[in-house]
């Protein structure tokens, strides 16, 4: 039986996870319950598990002159 094709070998979203198996964007916070060290998320439309990785940037700038 042939593998189903994917949406996506790798998706990559600010905010929201996109589905690499049916392309759904779901809310990634809420999917990962808030869990920094979560790697996998289920997709709320087909279902699947994939792995996730979550990555946070920080930008800082200065008050004082």
């Amino acid at each position: 039986m042939p593998k189903k094709k994917l949406f996506s070998e790798e998706t990559m979203t600010i905010d929201n996870c996109q589905c690499v198996y049916c392309g759904h964007v779901f809310n990634g916070r809420s999917a990962c319950n808030g869990d920094m060290d979560r790697q996998t998320v289920t997709c709320p439309k087909c279902r699947k598990l994939m792995f996730v990785s979550i990555s946070v940037e920080y930008t800082c700038t200065p008050i004082e002159d």
